[in-house]
Parts: C-alpha cells; sequence; structure tokens
C-alpha cells in the first residue's frame, strides 16, 4: 500500500507531531480499504451495496463512484475522523445520518463523535 503524500505535505509542521485532516482522511481511507478486504463477508457487502443504491461491490470497469467499495471506504474514513470536512461528500448518502448507518452496516459500531470546533478550512492546506 502507498500513499501519494510525504512528510511536507503530511504534517501541520516541521515536528510531524499531527496529521493534517486531509493526510488524515487519505491514510484511512485506503486502511479502510486493507479492513474490508479482510473482515467484510458477502452479506455485509451486499447490504451495504444494496444501502448506498449501487449494483456492484467493486468492479475496476465501472466508475468509481459507482463502487459501493470506494463509499465503503469512505464512511469507514468518516466515521473514524473526530471531525467533519467537506471532502466527504464525494459520495453519495452523505447525510451525517445516511453515514451513521452505513458506518453501522460496515462495523457494527458507532461513528467516533464530532469534535465542537469544526471548521471548512481544516479540510484545506
Amino acid at each position: 500500500m502507498a500513499f501519494c503524500f510525504d512528510e511536507r505535505d503530511a504534517c501541520w509542521d516541521e515536528s510531524c507531531a499531527h496529521f493534517t485532516p486531509v493526510s488524515r482522511r487519505l491514510v484511512l481511507h485506503e486502511l479502510a480499504h486493507a479492513w474490508m478486504a479482510d473482515t467484510l463477508d458477502e452479506r455485509a457487502r451486499r447490504q451495504f451495496t444494496d444501502f448506498v443504491g449501487l449494483e456492484v461491490w467493486s468492479d475496476q470497469s465501472v466508475a468509481w463512484r459507482e463502487r459501493a467499495f470506494e463509499h465503503a471506504a469512505e464512511t469507514i474514513t468518516w466515521g473514524l475522523m473526530d471531525r467533519d470536512i467537506a471532502m466527504f461528500l464525494l459520495v453519495g448518502r452523505s447525510s451525517p445520518e445516511q453515514l451513521t448507518e452505513g458506518f453501522r452496516i460496515l462495523t457494527d459500531i458507532d461513528p467516533l463523535p464530532r469534535t465542537d470546533d469544526f471548521s471548512p478550512t481544516l479540510g484545506t492546506r
């Protein structure tokens, strides 16, 4: 697995003690793919695929937005972030209630609580 950034792009400062929200999102998205490949059974994949109203779980011949596998990775990423950033609107079913339900379908747990310090600028650097 490779991530398309380096420390200079991923971190807030020279110490690299904290990833930027966008970098954290990318890492969580890719780790979600690995987790799903190892964890989800066919029933969970089908249930989520139906929930988001798509036909296929993962098929390289269809567009990214038409793969439930990508919607699921975005949903898991959203559920593991402690704040919302605008990038989560890349897939359908993007209201907090819909994302929560999708996260529960995939993980059987509730998403992390959101912080009160949401700022639209957190999604950019």
